[in-house]
């Protein structure tokens, strides 16, 4: 049974055009953006099992952007070690990420959504947004393969990944050396700001580390953040060395 109307084609096509993808089955796309809610407020299903919802595109693209994802991270990034991909991972498929990949495809604009959804403002909803765009992987996936999907992916999430990996290996250097120090020293990293300088739209931070009284692992960045995190990777380097490794 063809369950789509002319304004149903005409909408499809020209998401399609947006995406720049063109399905073999547009009843597919249909169903990737086809929320739970419209179905069960629209008359034009026969039944209301959730059969032409989104969730079960979902649960398979689900697991294609993690696979997408993790494959260019395995292979781009061949000297992190797993904990590192994996926190990596952990964001670049966090659903704050993918609303955002969402948006930029004005994907809420042309998902299929009862009518209390629409009153809410379900549309720019992170959750929806999150939910659509792994349908629609899924969608891709099963249309038209996963070079497709593979492709239509990394196209729009590429621009994140350096990011969110320098981020991912800063953040292992204040937990590294957090668990060094309590198990050997029984204490906590002191972390003290000594030097500010540079115009506030391009400042550097210097930061230094207190263990037992002694100085230990100078750190610079463009943020406090960013200068902890070195002054962590050095103290660390320290702390190795004066162990003889």
């Amino acid at each position: 049974m063809n369950i789509l109307n002319e304004d149903d084609v005409v909408r499809l096509k020209k998401f399609e055009d947006l995406i720049g993808i063109q399905f073999d089955s547009t009843e597919r796309l249909f169903k990737a953006l086809c929320h739970t809610s419209y179905v069960n407020e629209s008359d034009r299903f026969e039944n209301k099992d959730s059969i032409y919802s989104n969730e079960r595109l979902e649960f398979l693209g689900d697991s294609v952007v993690g696979l997408v994802i993790v494959e260019k991270l395995f292979k781009a990034y061949p000297e992190n070690h797993e904990g590192e991909l994996a926190r990596a991972k952990a964001v670049l498929a966090s659903e704050a990420l993918l609303a955002k990949l969402a948006r930029k495809i004005e994907l809420g604009q042309y998902m299929y959504l009862g009518h209390g959804e629409v009153l809410s403002g379900a549309r720019d909803r992170e959750s929806l947004l999150a939910d659509g765009f792994e349908a629609l992987c899924g969608a891709i996936y099963l249309d038209r393969g996963f070079e497709v999907v593979e492709k239509f992916i990394l196209e729009k999430i590429n621009e994140y990944i350096n990011v969110v990996m320098k981020d991912s290996l800063l953040m292992d250097y204040k937990t590294k050396l957090q668990e060094m120090t309590q198990s050997e020293k029984k204490e906590l990293p002191e972390y003290r700001l000594i030097e500010e300088k540079g115009p506030s739209h391009n400042p550097e931070f210097v930061f230094e580390i207190i263990l037992s009284g002694r100085r230990y692992g100078l750190g610079r960045g463009k943020s406090k953040k960013e200068a902890e995190q070195m002054a962590a990777k050095h103290a660390i380097k320290e702390l190795m060395a004066e162990k003889g490794l």
